[in-house]
């Protein structure tokens, strides 16, 4: 990769490249719901400031930064230019380059603020592994070396594009980098039994405690078949999805402890979840991602306030869900394939009149937000999503709904 002063980025990377404005926004959204680290490195590689993103202004075009502890740093990085942001998350690498930062003050705290940046590359090679398997109940990669002999190797880390595993013996010769496999197989419970072709890509060497030394190894990971690939996938996304629902992080402007989170397995009744007066919530929007930056805003939430009993990714899938799980509130998107978004509102208000449906958009649409007010709409949710404000909103909704009830209000 090219060091910042190139004033560009690494054209080693370009397929990684994502341009679209709407996308660049969710993945600097998830950063910051996420509160994941980021490096900012200026003056050819000589200065060097830790921050994290604090908030996507979208109506103003820019990206609020956190302030570092080094105060020298914070000063001379407004000077600088350009400077290269690079941050790791979930098994992928996300960067980007800045020309000019100014200091400004967010929430009453001194702060950094860039234009949302034109182009990120957000890069996660198929060999990059961001969802950890289980350790209780493992899953196990049968790798066939081809002289007869078989290896059954622990899988540490998986995604739809490739598996690492853990080697006892780090000797094995027959691991060597670039080295193919085509007779493995994938096994587990939740994923079932999968054919897969395996490349060698990492190898690294771990001493261990007692003696002797052990090995992490990287593969590039190809399904035989459709099904099988079908599989690897889902299995991929439910322990993601399950790692999500863990991530239980306080930012550096939240003072209290971190709360608990509930995770919400697939085809749990939403009246197994219930904890107590919990408010249930139903995410709809075809947008995969900002469906993830969402549920990482709920799960910092209390759970026996706020629980997340389903998502949609169409219309159809919206109505459904409502019908069936009844929630309390539904965070709906204006704009999903089959159909729209005024439509399901007039459906869910006819049909479950005490649902409260919070409208999502990334525009203050007029004539939008007319037609929907029209329909009994209870509130908006602007793109990008500030972490604050929508959970200052469904605070807002939720205490709507008890008085609608006649509960008394919350302590």
């Amino acid at each position: 990769m090219r060091s910042a002063k190139n004033k560009s980025l690494s054209d080693d990377h370009e397929s990684f490249s994502v341009r679209d404005r709407d996308r660049i926004v969710a993945i600097l959204s998830r950063l910051s719901v996420d509160d994941v680290g980021v490096s900012a490195i200026f003056q050819n590689g000589k200065g060097l400031l830790l921050t994290r993103v604090l908030a996507v202004e979208l109506d103003a075009g820019t990206v609020i930064m956190d302030t570092g502890g080094n105060e020298s740093a914070n000063r001379e990085i407004t000077a600088a230019s350009p400077v290269f942001f690079r941050a790791q998350h979930g098994g992928a690498k996300t960067q980007w380059v800045s020309s000019a930062i100014k200091a400004v003050e967010f929430d009453g705290h001194p702060a950094l603020q860039i234009e949302i940046p034109q182009r990120i590359q957000h890069i996660q090679h198929r060999g990059s592994f961001r969802a950890e398997a289980p350790v209780a109940n493992p899953a196990i990669c049968f790798v066939g070396l081809g002289d007869g002999r078989e290896l059954a190797l622990q899988v540490v880390d998986i995604s739809a594009g490739g598996i690492g595993v853990m080697v006892p013996d780090a000797s094995e010769s027959a691991l060597q980098r670039d080295a193919c496999f085509g007779d493995c197989r994938l096994v587990h419970p939740d994923l079932g039994l999968a054919d897969v072709a395996l490349t060698l890509k990492q190898r690294w060497l771990l001493p261990m405690a007692g003696g002797g030394t052990s090995a992490r190894v990287g593969f590039e990971m190809t399904p035989i078949t459709p099904k099988d690939e079908s599989a690897i996938q889902r299995f991929a996304y439910l322990l993601e999805r399950r790692m999500l629902a863990n991530l239980s992080r306080t930012s550096r402007r939240d003072s209290g402890p971190a709360r608990p989170t509930t995770a919400i397995a697939k085809g749990t009744s939403a009246e197994a979840v219930q904890p107590g007066n919990a408010s249930r919530i139903l995410i709809a929007d075809d947008d995969e991602l900002m469906r993830m930056v969402l549920r990482g805003i709920f799960s910092k939430a209390d759970p026996a306030e706020i629980v997340v009993v389903g998502e949609a990714g169409d219309c159809e899938e919206a109505i459904a869900k409502a019908l069936a799980l009844k929630p309390d509130i539904v965070c709906l998107d204006v704009m999903m394939p089959k159909g729209n978004g005024i439509e399901v509102l007039k459906r869910i208000k006819s049909d479950c009149p005490g649902t409260a449906v919070l409208m999502i958009t990334s525009r203050r649409d007029k004539e939008t937000v007319g037609s929907a007010a029209k329909l009994g709409a209870d509130g908006y949710i602007l793109k990008p999503y500030q972490a604050r404000t929508v959970a200052n909103i469904i605070a807002k909704t939720r205490e709507q709904l008890r008085q609608a009830r006649g509960k008394p209000p919350a302590a």
